[in-house]
């Protein structure tokens, strides 16, 4: 399959709301949030540097705001990447891609403990690299 990658905003598709994320991500949603994820896992794992968590939640919050936007760190790009990979083969409303990328924010918060803190990796994403 030929998978041509065209910007983040257009390639929402309808006006489905997001579902509440509070509690992590819903069974339908899994796979979107763990492409997201491996892709900043794997970035990190790869590059051995790992970002801070508050990195991680100004990364997340960009992509949410700007989703084809800039940024000089290339990892933003790489998530950028995944999204515009995922989309190009699902149907993602612009609320549902907003509701992701604002629950991914969150987790980076929460797992945050000052401005070297990096348990957001520690604790979520290496994991996934891990695993492998």
């Amino acid at each position: 399959m030929d998978v041509e990658l065209r910007g983040i905003r257009d390639l929402f598709v309808g006006d489905v709301e997001a579902p509440d994320f509070s509690a992590g991500p819903t069974a339908e949603y899994e796979s979107f949030f763990m492409l997201i994820e491996l892709t900043a896992a794997d970035y990190c794992s790869c590059r051995r540097q790992v970002e801070t968590d508050q990195e991680f939640e100004r990364l997340y919050r960009l992509l949410g705001k700007k989703p084809d936007g800039r940024d000089a760190n290339p990892l933003y790009s790489y998530l950028r990447a995944a999204c515009r990979v995922y989309m190009s083969v699902k149907n993602v409303s612009n609320q549902e891609f907003s509701a992701v990328l604002e629950r991914l924010r969150v987790s980076a918060r929460t797992f945050g403990h000052g401005s070297f803190s990096r348990n957001y990796w520690e604790l979520a994403l290496a994991p996934l690299v891990r695993r492998g």
